[in-house]
């Protein structure tokens, strides 16, 4: 359900202020926007129109994009080992080839392990006589061992084809998967040592547990663009559809403890609790939508300007199913070798099918205009609006097994028994969350440098948003709570509770957001064929000016152009 939700806020928070091909979604971690449409918050890159559908058009010649680019999370810092990410990327767009085809592909494959151990042994001493030496000493062993994995690959692949003179059609094909896992084990060992008059060792209590858990997010779009003149202007048109996914398998948990040294002076040995529970999630969620877009572009006066708009439907399901087994065994044996045994077995089961609904849409536009010879202005303008509703039909069952036997080998024995219990309830969840937002980008680009090589730029972008959210939670039937107590005679006791499920209760939140975000970079163009852009490398927070620690901060991204 969390991923879900986080799923339909991307819908809703989608940045750009042109029609988008696809919708993009959480799960997928290339941020493939240039430096330049980072920097300026408005004007666009060859990189920018090379992912989105028919602007591929608008690259020209071919480019090579490789782990240089900072194109895996867009935060990696040259030179500093803290951003670095063990992600391997290659892409690039080709010239127009075979009958006015052009493509852009791009692969990305992550692999990162993380290992930790965890040793610590503490020591308690104790001079009881004051004689100077010691008397009582007691060791606490602490050994945790984790293990975190996650990997993921992304593809892209835009197929563009000239079909005659100003008409185009491409086809977007975008596919994020991610699998997460993670596993940890623990014990603890407490050992007290008599060490007068000779060293006697007790070892009081063990532990012991482990857990694991493991996710799976893949996330695939797939997106349809035509462009085609339109009267005096161009139109571009999109239809798309994504799908993600999500497994979980969290919680695989057990847990055991013994105590070798009760505090009942009467018993010689008591073991051991023990526990073990897991759940399972599954869910997706699916987008259809349509994007349409006017444009003009004023080779003159170097003015273009867009106006777009774009809709989604919103739809899904999956299921939530939770079962946690508890099995706890109490072991006490005593000096009359007499063995007392409570043994408990807990089953807890919650099955709750999900679906989910909604819409967005949204409207854009923004300019781009060549001011002077040097000098690019940018400004734009993004209005969306969101709605979604995702409910849950949740039955929940539970049932307890217990026994207990005091083994006083009595043939009729009141103090023997055994419990069975079960119970449950329906009821149905329902989140509903809608806002709106509104962007207003600008940016400014300068050229200078005797060959005019460098470029200046600038740019801030003013957000302000409103969230409401509303969780509602309604018991439809309750089943009676039945427990039947059996003692060692025969004797049945039977009770009911009808008390057991959660009450109703309906709760509603409310965020408003405001910011104004200002961005800079710096572009070289040393050659032809060879584009550097940097960004955030007058970031000083953190380190000493008078040093080199400030290159740390700095983001690089280098592209290779092919003409």
């Amino acid at each position: 359900m969390k991923k879900l939700v986080v799923l339909l806020c991307a819908l809703f928070l989608v940045q750009g202020v042109a029609a988008q091909v696809w919708i993009p979604i959480a799960t997928d971690y290339l941020n493939l926007e240039s430096f330049r449409h980072q920097a300026t918050q408005t004007i666009e890159d060859d990189l920018d129109n090379g992912i989105d559908g028919t602007d591929i058009f608008a690259v020209e010649g071919a480019r090579i994009y490789t782990n240089l680019s900072n194109l895996v999370s867009g935060g990696e810092r040259q030179g500093d080992n803290m951003y670095s990410e063990e992600t391997v990327l290659i892409g690039g767009t080709t010239p127009i080839f075979y009958k006015g085809l052009k493509v852009t592909a791009f692969y990305g494959n992550t692999n990162q392990t993380n290992s930790m151990e965890y040793l610590l042994d503490s020591t308690y001493l104790e001079d009881f006589n004051s004689d100077e030496e010691w008397d009582y000493r007691s060791i606490t062993h602490n050994n945790e061992y984790g293990k975190e994995q996650a990997t993921g690959n992304s593809i892209l692949l835009n197929i563009g084809k000239i079909m005659s003179r100003g008409r185009e059609v491409a086809l977007t094909y975008k596919r994020s998967g991610y699998t997460e896992s993670a596993e940890e084990e623990d014990s603890a060992h407490y050992i007290a040592q008599d060490l007068t008059p000779s060293l006697v060792t007790n070892v009081l209590w063990d532990e012991f547990g482990n857990a694991s858990g493991k996710g799976q997010a893949p996330v695939t779009t797939y997106a349809l663009s035509y462009s085609s003149p339109f009267r005096t202007w161009d139109f571009r048109g999109d239809v798309f559809f994504a799908t993600s996914g999500e497994t979980i398998e969290e919680n695989e948990f057990n847990y055991r403890w013994q105590n070798n040294d009760p505090d009942d002076i009467a018993t010689t040995f008591e073991t051991l609790d023990s526990v073990d529970f897991a759940g399972k999630y599954s869910a997706n969620a699916n987008i259809i939508g349509i994007n349409g877009r006017l444009s003009d572009l004023n080779k003159k006066t170097g003015l273009l300007w867009e106006v777009g708009g774009n809709y989604a439907l919103i739809t899904g399901g999956g299921d939530n199913n939770y079962e946690e087994n508890s099995h706890y065994i109490r072991q006490e044996e005593w000096i009359s070798n007499q063995v007392e045994v409570l043994d408990t077995n807990y089953t807890e089961n919650l099955t709750a099918p999900i679906s989910v609904s909604g819409n967005a849409m949204g409207l854009n536009g923004r300019i781009e205009w060549q001011i002077s010879e040097n000098v690019r202005f940018g400004l734009g303008c993004m209005v969306n609006t969101f709605s979604a509703t995702l409910e849950e039909d949740r039955a929940y069952t539970e049932e307890i097994n217990s026994s207990f036997n005091d083994d006083d080998n009595l043939v009729i024995d009141a103090d023997d028994y055994t419990i069975v219990a079960t119970g449950g309830w329906d009821a149905t969840y329902t989140r509903k969350m809608s806002g709106n937002r509104i962007a207003i980008p600008a940016g400014i680009e300068v050229n200078f440098g005797k060959n005019k090589d460098w470029f200046l730029r600038l740019g801030a972008v003013s957000v302000g948003s409103t969230m409401e959210m509303t969780e509602a939670y309604a018991v439809d039937s309750v089943h009676l709570y039945e427990r039947v107590v059996t003692d060692g005679t025969g004797a049945r006791t039977r009770t009911f509770d009808t008390s057991m499920a959660d009450p109703d209760g309906e709760y509603t939140s409310s965020s408003t957001y405001q910011d104004v975000n200002y961005t800079y970079g710096l572009g070289w163009k040393p050659s032809k064929n060879l584009s550097i852009d940097l960004l955030g490398m007058f970031d000083l927070s953190g380190v000493e000016l008078l040093s080199t620690d400030w290159l740390r901060s700095l983001k690089l991204s280098a592209t290779i152009n092919l003409y």
